[in-house]
């Protein structure tokens, strides 16, 4: 067998704590994931605005019929 040949071999004992390692990080990324999606939202301005969308109407529950008068609103209390 030729030197290049050997020097390809990745064994268990080569393997094994870089998969550990990797497992680690996964790990605590699992962990702590919506602490590390806030993080990159609030870097990359994924994250809520300042300002809330302005109110809307509420929706009628049921629709108006053709030529009908929608109701009035009730007076303040």
């Amino acid at each position: 067998m030729s030197l290049e040949v050997l020097a390809l071999y990745v064994g268990p004992d080569q393997v094994m704590p870089v998969m550990s390692v990797l497992a680690t990080i996964m790990g605590l990324l699992m962990v702590f994931w919506t602490k590390v999606k806030l993080f990159f939202a609030r870097i990359f301005g994924l994250g809520k605005s300042a300002a809330p969308p302005p109110a809307s109407a509420p929706v009628p529950s049921s629709p108006a019929a053709p030529g009908a008068t929608p109701p009035s609103p009730e007076p303040p209390k």
